[in-house]
């Protein structure tokens, strides 16, 4: 009869889980072949490392960045284009605001900011 073997005849291969892809040295996932491939393909793009990271192609990832930045965006606008329409002359479309009513208008809104932030 054959001896059992013990965890330490047991080789690292052998204890570390299985993986879906192979890995390169670098960490990177070498991809499998796709199945419409061919054999004798000069350029052999199953070892052509693919991050293994978040997959940023998927929507559900770009749709909140993307909605984020468009919202930053108009926020920033309104930042900066309200103190120059409230201080512009009335003929040029302006509301001819003083400048301190303008600053004591930006102050009211970045202290509401502060207090439901």
């Amino acid at each position: 009869p054959e001896p059992e073997s013990t965890s330490e005849d047991s080789t690292e291969e052998e204890r570390l889980p299985k993986r879906l892809y192979p890995v390169s040295s670098r960490g990177l996932i070498i991809p499998p072949p796709s199945p419409d491939s061919d054999d004798d393909d000069d350029d052999d793009d199953r070892h052509t490392p693919v991050s293994s990271g978040i997959p940023w192609q998927t929507r559900r990832i770009w749709a909140p960045i993307v909605t984020y930045g468009l919202l930053a965006l108009g926020f920033t606008l309104l930042d900066e284009s309200f103190p120059l329409m409230a201080a512009a002359e009335l003929e040029n479309g302006g509301l001819k605001i003083q400048s301190k009513v303008v600053g004591a208008i930006l102050a009211t809104g970045a202290v509401s900011t502060l207090a439901f932030t």
